[in-house]
């Protein structure tokens, strides 16, 4: 749990990552406020956010892995 925490803390993470975060929290804050008046947006705007969320669960444990990888690249990591 440790690790984890530091490796969501580090400044290693991508720009896409914030993107995608910040696509995330414009969706909830749209949703979350109804401010979109179309039912279609809206289902759109719900289907998105369990798909940016699985990007990032899936891109954490990559990101994690590479370093694993990186580690036998450099003895000293």
């Amino acid at each position: 749990m440790k690790k984890s925490v530091k490796y969501l803390l580090t400044p290693r993470i991508q720009r896409l990552d914030m993107f995608i975060g910040f696509l995330i929290a414009i969706n909830f804050t749209v949703i979350i406020f109804d401010w979109v008046e179309s039912d279609f947006l809206m289902i759109l705007l719900r289907l998105m956010i369990p798909v940016t969320f699985s990007y990032l669960v899936i891109s954490f444990p990559l990101f994690v892995f590479g370093d694993f990888l990186e580690s036998f690249k450099n003895p000293r990591f």
